[in-house]
């Protein structure tokens, strides 16, 4: 069974465009796991999993975009329950996504951009490479050469 890469782009007067990827379960579409970096400018960001995450209940606005379909094989659900943070990777997505720099401290201060943390986002150009990775990972996976 085919299973949806969603991008959610949040669009916020404070940031440019902050991005996550979204992954829904199979159980629940509504809920999923959230693939995001999370930091500040002054210290950097590491990735995390959000397992579990009830994307139907986010109050933040966003856009919601279809970027891939992979075959279940590459995507563990999480065994439902409270939403919860991870950083060790249970899948193949997530080992892919690992794969991916998340962005360094920034030159700009803390209060250069409004004191404000940019803890629940990917960037752009990260989701672009994380989807570019996993399409090359699957395919080589299928391949039998990973």
């Amino acid at each position: 069974m085919a299973r949806d890469i969603l991008l959610v782009i949040y669009n916020r007067s404070l940031f440019k465009a902050h991005w996550a990827v979204y992954i829904p379960s199979l159980a629940d579409p509504g809920v999923g796991k959230k693939i995001h970096v999370h930091g500040d400018v002054l210290n950097g960001f590491t990735l995390q999993f959000l397992r579990n995450y009830a994307l139907k209940s986010e109050t933040l606005a966003h856009q919601e975009v279809l970027i891939h379909q992979v075959k279940d094989e590459f995507v563990l659900d999480g065994s439902g329950g409270e939403e919860y943070a991870d950083i060790t990777p249970s899948d193949r997505i997530e080992e892919v996504a690992l794969s991916v720099a998340a962005p360094g401290p920034s030159m700009n201060s803390a209060s250069a951009s409004s004191g404000v943390s940019s803890c629940f986002f990917v960037f752009p150009w990260q989701a672009q490479e994380l989807t570019d990775s996993c399409v090359a990972s699957v395919a080589t996976y299928k391949q039998g050469t990973a």
